[in-house]
C-alpha cells in the first residue's frame, strides 16, 4: 500500500480539551458538550494535538489525514476552529487537509472566502438539525451556490435512525441528502458513518454521494464496509477513523488507527478494494 488516507479527523484546541463542559458552557456549545463530556457516564472522546496525531498517525503508517470541522451551533465557534486547521495546515501541508466548519443560519460569506484563501478544500462536518437549518433554506442554497465553482467537497454527518440513544444524539435528513445530491450531480456529499448503510436497505443513492468510515466500530460489524463497497461499488468509499475518538472504548486507552485498520482487514474487503478504500478513492477526489 503506497499511500493510506484518513478522511474523517476531528482535533480541538488545548482550551476545549482541557476543560470541555467549562469550555461549552461559555461559548454555548451544549449539543458538542454532551457529546464528549455525557454527565455522569464515561466519554468516549479521546483528546490529542498536533504532536500526538502526527506520532500516531507515523506509528500507523498513516501518510494523511482530512481535518473535519464540528457541526458548531455558533459561527464563532467555527471561526475558532477554522484558525486553528489554517494554522496547521500551513505547518504540515503534505501531511494535513482540511474543511471549513460554518454555520449557515449566520453569517458566513467572509468565513467561507478567508477558508478558501488559506487552503482548506472542503466543507463540513455538516448537521443541520443540530445546528439549526434546513437543506431547501435560501442560507443553505447560498452555500451550494457559492461552493459549486470551487471543486470542494461537502462531508455531512450521518445518525443512524435505528442506532441506540447516545449523548448527543440529533437525527439527520438523510432522504433530503439524497434528494440534495440530486439536485446538484456535479457537487461531491460524503455522508459520514457509513451514510447509515442506507444503500444496504434498499435505498437508491445519487453517484455523487460517497461514505467514510468513521466511528463504523462503534455501530456496526465491520462486514457492513464489505456490504457497503458491494452496494455502492468500490470506488465511493472513503476510509476515515472519526480519531482521537475510542471507537474501541472497552480496550483503547488512548487515540489511536491501529485498531481501526486492523478492524478495516477484517472486513472481507478484497487486496483491490483495500486499496481504493485506503488510497485511490481519496486521492481521486482530493486531486493528490
Amino acid at each position: 500500500m503506497s499511500e493510506i488516507w484518513d478522511s474523517h479527523v476531528h482535533l480541538f484546541s488545548s482550551e476545549m480539551s482541557a476543560q470541555p463542559v467549562a469550555w461549552a458552557a461559555t461559548h454555548n456549545e451544549p449539543i458538542w458538550s454532551a457529546c464528549v463530556a455525557p454527565p455522569g457516564r464515561r466519554s468516549i472522546q479521546g483528546w490529542a494535538d498536533a504532536n500526538h496525531l502526527l506520532r500516531d498517525m507515523d506509528n500507523a503508517g498513516i501518510d494523511h489525514v482530512v481535518l473535519l470541522g464540528w457541526y458548531w451551533e455558533n459561527q464563532a465557534t467555527c471561526s475558532l476552529q477554522n484558525r486553528l486547521y489554517a494554522t496547521l495546515i500551513k505547518a504540515h501541508p503534505d501531511r494535513l487537509m482540511a474543511f471549513a466548519g460554518i454555520r449557515a443560519s449566520e453569517p458566513f460569506e467572509e468565513e467561507l472566502d478567508w477558508c478558501r484563501d488559506n487552503g482548506f478544500v472542503g466543507l463540513g462536518e455538516i448537521h443541520p438539525q443540530a445546528q439549526g437549518f434546513h437543506l431547501k433554506d435560501d442560507c443553505w442554497q447560498s452555500v451550494l451556490k457559492k461552493i459549486s465553482d470551487w471543486d470542494w467537497l461537502i462531508n455531512l454527518h450521518v445518525t443512524d435512525p435505528d442506532s441506540k440513544p447516545h449523548p448527543g444524539k440529533v437525527e439527520t435528513p438523510l432522504m433530503d441528502y439524497f434528494e440534495m445530491a440530486g439536485k446538484w450531480p456535479e457537487q461531491i456529499f460524503i455522508l459520514a458513518h457509513l451514510g447509515a448503510c442506507l444503500p444496504l436497505k434498499g435505498h437508491v443513492n445519487p453517484a455523487n454521494v460517497y461514505y467514510d468510515c468513521a466511528a463504523v466500530p462503534l455501530l456496526y460489524p465491520a462486514k457492513a464496509i464489505k456490504g457497503m463497497v458491494d452496494a455502492v461499488g468500490r470506488d465511493r468509499i472513503l476510509w476515515g477513523t472519526d480519531y482521537p475518538l475510542f471507537t474501541f472504548p472497552r480496550t483503547q486507552k488512548k487515540p489511536s488507527f491501529v485498531e481501526n485498520l486492523k478492524f478495516l482487514n477484517q472486513s472481507g474487503l478484497a487486496e483491490n478494494e483495500l486499496r481504493k478504500v485506503l488510497t485511490s478513492n481519496a486521492k481521486e477526489i482530493f486531486h493528490r
